[in-house]
């Protein structure tokens, strides 16, 4: 029983040997080529459907396949340009050789529609609502001290308009009201109406307030950047507010 067995193992090596030997293979070649200008097209994919063989075309257009003799279905594509399908019979006689020309196409994508919107929620972005900030127990009602309480932000002066972020200088804060740059917007020297505040909370109606990687409109300094929009006057009403503090008292 063993020993047959070992032969039926033998004779199956042997036909396995004897068919392995009688396959033969063959070369497929050619060029890929622009229709229009006729210049060679290089990183165009060659696949042969069904199998696992595949190439691409070199700098000069051309590639080169070896194959089993027998007949195959080529695929040619290519990014821009329309795929291309052919069929070849290989022999071992000889290369099977195949140029291609493949014609250009124009990918046409839907239109794409930009709407408005906030500035997301994300690390270093912060939304200062101007009614907090009129309650905020501070010396003077005034915005630029209410961003003091900001992650990241630091002061020397309880009294002081000026501020830094992350580090920085007290120049390096971008500071914009309604689209315009503000280029002084404190008073960096004591006993010149330290309490006068340029930003009004009770005038704003969004306060947007950047601490690092804020959008490349607001370049040209390397801390924050300030965005405040005020709120457009109503016709049909007309209100008002006083503030008295003994410290702006001259």
């Amino acid at each position: 029983m063993r020993l047959s067995r070992v032969f039926l193992f033998g004779v199956c090596c042997l036909l396995w040997s004897v068919s392995a030997q009688a396959q033969t293979w063959g070369t497929v070649t050619g060029t890929v080529t622009d229709s229009v200008d006729g210049k060679p097209l290089p990183g165009v994919t060659v696949l042969v459907q069904g199998t696992d063989f595949g190439t691409a075309t070199g700098a000069e257009g051309r590639y080169r396949l070896e194959l089993p003799t027998g007949r195959y279905v080529l695929r040619l594509s290519a990014v821009g340009f329309s795929t291309h399908v052919d069929s070849v019979t290989v022999t071992e006689e000889g290369p099977t050789r195949l140029n291609v020309t493949l014609t250009s196409t124009i990918l046409e994508m839907e239109g794409v529609t930009v709407t408005e919107a906030e500035a997301p929620d994300r690390p270093g972005v912060y939304k200062v609502d101007p009614e907090d900030v009129q309650n905020i127990p501070t010396p003077f009602k005034d915005g630029f001290r209410a961003l003091k309480s900001m992650p990241g932000v630091a002061t020397n002066n309880e009294l002081s308009q000026q501020y830094s972020v992350r580090g920085g200088g007290y120049n390096e804060n971008l500071v914009f009201i309604n689209g315009f740059e503000i280029f002084f917007p404190f008073r960096p020297r004591q006993g010149e109406q330290e309490g006068l505040g340029l930003l009004n909370p009770a005038l704003a109606s969004d306060i947007t307030f950047y601490t690092g990687g804020f959008p490349a409109e607001y370049g040209g300094k390397l801390s924050s950047a300030l965005d405040v929009q005020y709120a457009q006057p109503d016709d049909q009403s007309l209100s008002g507010s006083v503030d008295v503090s003994t410290l702006d008292a001259g």
